[in-house]
């Protein structure tokens, strides 16, 4: 069958839609907290905000163009989301013509990942940079796209049908290895790049490897364990980047004499904003810039 065309703007929308509003609830709220804190309005410095617009933060490092803004720690992650939601459409988009040929076009798709964190490790070692550095992380996303797309085919995941992938995420991380150790005269740090991004891609694999073993034993205690997370999934988005400003904030103030005390109020506060964040308000977004069909022009 045809495969619909993806259209980008549709796309792009609704990724736009779903991220962006909060994270600039984000940014401000970090703002409006930081100047509290300092005592009184704080420069905007606009390069670090015109860099977190653009989703390019990150940790302090070689070739980072900006930290998170305001300290607001947590956005570092949310750049690399985003810009795997971009690769991820470049990859779709650019194997469709192949969707006749379904093991061909997956066999084009897990090629070009690669090539993707291949040449995103290459240009961040010779010109360090965010872009690229995130690039070579792309692969690791992509095998839960891999996992997904078996989980869904046949309701079962195997290491037949994800090896191709564990495998070229290895490599990856052979390289980064390699990085570590050719360019580092002194010990070597797991805490700072490259040795931490060696060390984020040894740690994905290792919680792979620990999750096949888990699932193969049955999930045992999966539910008991993981329940309290569902419950907080509806609004977790939106705690993860507004939590920090909020939480350095109560903690300047102390509002309670004692610190313990903010427990019984700031937790429950801050839940139902964040719900409020991510289930009305985000309702009304989406429909304020819904990608359904367009009434037409007068």
């Amino acid at each position: 069958s045809k495969s619909p065309t993806l259209d980008f703007r549709t796309y792009f929308i609704r990724r736009f839609r779903r991220i962006y509003p909060t994270f600039l609830l984000a940014l401000v709220t970090a703002y409006v907290c930081a100047s509290i804190i300092h005592g009184g309005l704080l420069d905007v410095r606009p390069r670090e905000l015109v860099v977190n617009m653009f989703m390019l933060q990150d940790r302090a490092r070689e070739g980072n163009w900006a930290l998170m803004y305001m300290g607001n720690s947590p956005l570092w992650s949310l750049a690399y989301e985003w810009w795997f939601y971009m690769f991820y459409f470049v990859v779709r988009r650019s194997t469709q013509t192949l969707h006749h040929a379904p093991s061909l076009e997956c066999f084009a798709q897990r090629a070009l990942v690669l090539l993707i964190a291949i040449v995103g490790w290459g240009s961040d070692v010779l010109w360090p940079n965010p872009l690229g550095h995130i690039a070579s992380y792309f692969i690791l996303w992509w095998i839960g796209v891999e996992l997904a797309r078996e989980f869904m085919a046949r309701g079962t995941v195997s290491i037949r049908g994800q090896w191709p992938m564990l495998l070229g995420a290895a490599y990856v991380s052979m390289l980064w290895a390699l990085t570590t150790v050719i360019g580092t005269d002194a010990t070597i740090d797991w805490y700072v790049h490259p040795g931490l991004t060696f060390r984020h891609f040894a740690t994905t694999l290792l919680l792979l490897a620990f999750g096949w073993v888990w699932y193969r034993m049955g999930l045992v205690g999966y539910d008991r364990l993981l329940r309290v997370f569902g419950r907080v999934a509806p609004f977790s988005y939106a705690l993860y980047v507004l939590h920090m400003p909020v939480v350095m904030l109560v903690a300047h103030l102390r509002p309670m004499p004692f610190g313990f005390l903010n427990l019984l109020w700031l937790p429950p506060l801050l839940f139902a904003a964040c719900w409020w964040i991510e289930q009305p308000l985000q309702a009304r977004i989406n429909r304020w810039m819904s990608t359904g069909p367009r009434p037409p022009r007068c």
